[in-house]
């Protein structure tokens, strides 16, 4: 975490232990001060959840003898030392599972950024924070600005800070910190990013060279990106990591790798919203397929050659739940397209999920659209039922002719239950609705010449309106 988010001192931070647990002459210098003692023990909490992989009772005690003093900071001056505090008690939530409150958190600490005046460049001159340290301040306020976007687009709440609130002329970090400087130009794309896709959800329409625009902006990032954190080529499957390469870099390579990934998917991703759009746009729509299939590929094989994704499972869901979605809303669309094409990376996806925290906030989100997919079961069946003729004497009876066969539907006998039993009841269900989105086109495709009283649930319209509805319903995944 102090690699990506370099918010403390390591060294600094490593002379307070040895005062703290080393005794003696250490402690006759002159101690520690309390507030650097709550920090230290953030700083624990957090590193307990790293490798207990989100639970740990010894990093909640911790965390919870330093709560009264993290609430003071709230209501407190904007002092560097709250600012630190605060960003480390939102890393802290994440690190937990709990993204929506990192995402709140670090909200409140923008806006003590804001009030301190640490986003305009003649602040950096002010005793306090000479004092503090200017280069420290400035690593500072660019981790909150990067946090508070990773999370907005984790959690897909706003962020707190406009790029045109920031002074234009305010430095970026020294070079010794390469990832965040990379991460700035990351999340400076990625803001526009967001403005797109907002302006999508309001209006329905695809600005398509605006789209184009932002994928060469993305691509250009990852071409300027520093040989020393850039990921030249995915080893093969049989490949294992190269013992030379250090573990932590080996994982900020794999981020920016994703992250690249992810904003792609992101910008074309809304072409596969409605049919209307995925007709017109077959070659994004593949492109989306492609980023998905690729990014799961890469965790999967990440999860076999490393412990990296076992261990911080929270950091890497995000990508992989977009991915998973990515696909299905895919397949939704375009079932004769992709279904084959999608299965393999579909399942590989799914076997990771089934190991996902059940209370954790991307798994409620996912099991919201698991809940709202299982409502589509009966007005899928209603639809077949239409295509059902009467004779003449009143009776109804099924042209076998036309007849169309989703295959079973998951259960709707649950559907009031807001939390999943575990992950694999989660993909359990995401499986069964694959097949049967999946073999919707096959089946539709063989119903030949339709009739003029079932035109109306044809073979086109049938897909567009049930496409459609998986669209909204996916939405709550993005």
């Amino acid at each position: 975490m102090g690699s990506m988010y370099p918010v403390l001192e390591l060294g600094g931070l490593l002379e307070q232990v040895d005062v703290v647990f080393g005794g003696g002459s250490a402690v006759k210098a002159g101690g520690v001060h309390a507030d650097d003692v709550q920090i230290l023990r953030l700083v624990f909490a957090c590193a307990l959840t790293a490798e207990a992989a989100g639970s740990s009772e010894l990093a909640m005690r911790l965390f919870e003898s330093v709560r009264e003093a993290a609430d003071n900071c709230v209501w407190g001056p904007p002092d560097i030392q709250s600012i630190i505090l605060l960003t480390l008690v939102a890393i802290f939530h994440f690190q937990m599972d709990e993204e929506i409150l990192a995402w709140r958190i670090v909200g409140i600490v923008e806006r003590m950024c804001l009030e301190r005046g640490l986003h305009r460049r003649e602040t950096l001159t002010q005793p306090a924070i000479v004092a503090a340290g200017r280069d420290r301040v400035l690593r500072l306020f660019w981790s909150i600005y990067i946090l508070d976007i990773r999370w907005s687009f984790g959690t897909g709440m706003p962020f707190a800070l406009e790029d045109s609130d920031i002074d234009p002329w305010l430095p970026e970090p020294e070079e010794k910190t390469p990832y965040l400087r990379v991460m700035i130009r990351y999340s400076r794309i990625a803001a526009k990013v967001w403005k797109f896709i907002s302006a999508f959800n309001n209006t329905n329409e695809i600005k398509k060279e605006e789209m184009n625009f932002l994928d060469w902006q993305v691509q250009q990032w990852v071409a300027n990106i520093p040989d020393i954190l850039r990921l030249e080529q995915q080893p093969q499957p049989q490949q294992e990591r190269e013992p030379s390469t250090p573990r932590s870099l080996h994982r900020l390579r794999a981020l920016l790798h994703l992250r690249a990934n992810q904003l792609r998917m992101l910008i074309h991703r809304p072409v596969l919203h409605s049919a209307a759009h995925f007709m017109r746009h077959p070659a994004e729509s593949q492109l989306v397929v492609d980023l998905a299939k690729e990014t799961i590929r890469f965790i999967t094989h990440l999860n076999e050659t490393t412990d990296i994704y076992r261990l911080q499972q929270i950091t890497f869901n995000w990508f992989l739940v977009s991915a998973v979605a990515a696909l299905f809303l895919a397949v939704a669309q375009g079932p004769a397209q992709f279904g084959a094409e999608c299965r393999e990376e579909f399942y590989l996806g799914l076997e990771l999920i089934k190991g996902f925290s059940t209370k954790s906030y991307i798994s409620l989100r996912l099991w919201k659209s698991i809940r709202s997919l299982r409502k589509l079961g009966p007005q899928v069946m209603r639809r077949q039922q239409q295509q059902e003729v009467p004779d003449e004497s009143g009776a109804e009876v099924v042209d076998e002719t036309h007849r169309v066969d989703t295959g079973p539907l998951p259960s709707t006998g649950s559907m009031q239950s807001l939390t999943p039993v575990d992950g694999a009841q989660m993909t359990r269900e995401l499986m069964e609705w694959f097949e049967a989105v999946g073999s919707l086109e096959t089946q539709i495709m063989g119903m030949g010449a339709l009739p003029p009283e079932v035109d109306g649930w044809g073979r086109g319209q049938y897909m567009v309106d049930y496409g459609g509805e998986l669209s909204s319903v996916m939405k709550d995944c993005f």
